[in-house]
């Protein structure tokens, strides 16, 4: 009689757990990881509000970027530019860069990516995506050591010097946030293929934050930054390849 008791029990147990099964699997549910991640609305593919701070500045973090050209390591700057590395990060852990293309690559200046407009099939919004907030700037104009003069002129555009950072310049391998005026960061970022004797360099510096630079994958760049581009002489050249960035993956040393 016991034994047929406990049976009973069971299948009401296992009945109970069915139904659960079943609710959940027609009910959208988001479990967050413990790291910060969250999903990105499938509809418009964008998050409703900017990431909580998850990475420690006790750490080194890393990236690698996988390209259908080949990986390229970054090191992230999360002392330098730690709310922007927060950024790199979150968005990296939830995908939101997988598959994504380079939409403009400057010969002898830069490459620039990091939008989810590219995953569509219209050219026309790539460069525009936003994850969905903005992320303020994090530069230090002292510790750039610019001159009072271009202090001034930033400061008349809307932009600002951030304290108690120590901001790197901008040159070659170096990974700037792009931008759309003063605290406008979003998703989208820009690798420099020159160096400081290029002046387009140099007027990066103060107006764009730095955020990560490359350690390893110099030959893969080299080869990316050769693809011929349409429209040259435009603000937005485009190269004829696909530049895809696969994944990026974030590891810590």
């Amino acid at each position: 009689m016991f034994k047929e008791s406990n049976q009973i029990w069971l299948y009401l147990i296992g009945i109970i757990i069915m139904f659960g099964i079943l609710i959940a699997a027609n009910t959208n549910i988001v479990v967050p990881f413990i790291s910060g991640n969250r999903t990105i609305d499938p509809i418009s593919g964008r998050f409703a509000t900017a990431p909580e701070m998850i990475i420690n500045k006790e750490l080194n973090y890393f990236a690698v970027m996988e390209t259908n050209f080949g990986n390229i390591t970054l090191d992230l700057l999360e002392k330098n530019a730690p709310v922007n590395v927060n950024n790199f990060v979150f968005l990296s852990n939830n995908g939101f860069y997988t598959n994504t293309k380079f939409h403009r690559l400057v010969p002898g200046f830069l490459l620039q990516g990091g939008d989810r407009n590219t995953l569509n099939d219209n050219p026309d919004d790539d460069g525009f995506g936003r994850p969905g907030y903005l992320i303020d700037d994090e530069i230090n104009w002292d510790s750039l050591k610019l001159s009072e003069e271009k202090k001034a002129l930033l400061k008349a555009l809307g932009y600002s010097s951030t304290e108690n950072l120590e901001t790197p310049n901008f040159q070659r391998y170096v990974i700037g946030m792009a931008n759309g005026g003063p605290n406008t960061n979003g998703s989208q970022f820009f690798i420099l293929i020159n160096d400081k004797k290029d002046d387009r360099v140099n007027q990066l510096d103060g107006k764009f934050t730095p955020f990560a630079m490359i350690v390893d994958g110099f030959s893969v760049l080299e080869k990316i930054s050769q693809i011929p581009v349409k429209n040259p002489d435009s603000q937005a050249p485009r190269p004829t390849e696909d530049i895809i960035i696969k994944k990026v993956e974030i590891f810590t040393r």
